[in-house]
């Protein structure tokens, strides 16, 4: 491959691999992250990818926040093993539920809905 070429695929991948924003560790140890430019928001409804790692292996997930209501849902689950090779997948929905005070959702729905009523037991 001729060293420009090389170049534009190199440039071309990393413009590809999202940039995680750590948003704090879940409660069961695992680092939790999300990608800005993944954000969409569609009427009451944001929508934005999740990635939690955990000693090499990472899952990720999609979540739902409903800003207005504090309420939030998963939308899917794959799980990876540190190659990256697909383990496991459940693409499930489920319910919206209360953002409860203290959880890694909180802290996402804060980022990136503000504190518009606050989180379930405050």
């Amino acid at each position: 491959m001729a060293p420009f070429a090389l170049l534009l695929a190199l440039v071309a991948q990393a413009a590809a691999q999202p940039a995680w924003r750590t948003i704090g560790t879940a409660a069961n140890g695992r680092v939790t992250a999300y990608d800005p430019a993944s954000l969409v928001r569609a009427g009451p409804v944001t929508r934005v990818r999740l990635r939690f790692t955990d000693q090499g292996s990472y899952t990720l997930s999609t979540v739902e926040l409903r800003c207005a209501t504090y309420e939030a849902r998963v939308i899917g689950v794959v799980i990876y093993d540190p190659n990256g090779t697909e383990l496991n997948r459940n693409d499930m929905s489920t319910p919206f539920r209360a953002i409860l005070a203290g959880m890694f959702l909180e802290t996402l729905a804060r980022e990136l809905c503000g504190a518009v009523e606050g989180p379930a037991g405050q």
